[in-house]
């Protein structure tokens, strides 16, 4: 993820995010994930990873990406919840 300077959005509640999210992720609302990529002007080259508390909401949001010109966007299985049980650092 790191070594592909991959983009990381979190989807979750901003409350949620501010408790504890992913190193590097950024904070967006998924009901304004389109918009608040397309003001970004983001290159579409690098791969996106979303990320929400279980995975679903995350996989329901990359048809809309890839609708943006990401060709490689990808979730975080399991979501925080997961990365939480693999005793992985969050960072508030």
């Amino acid at each position: 993820m790191n070594r592909r300077k991959a983009y990381v959005f979190d989807l979750r509640p901003e409350d949620a995010f501010k408790a504890g999210h992913l190193p590097a992720a950024k904070h967006i609302s998924a009901s304004q994930l389109a918009a608040g990529l397309e003001k970004m002007k983001l290159d579409r080259k690098h791969p996106v990873v979303l990320v929400c508390e279980s995975g679903s909401h995350s996989r329901k949001a990359i048809a809309d990406v890839q609708k943006l010109g990401f060709a490689e966007v990808a979730i975080l299985e399991g979501g925080v919840q997961a990365w939480k049980a693999a005793a992985l650092p969050l960072v508030k």
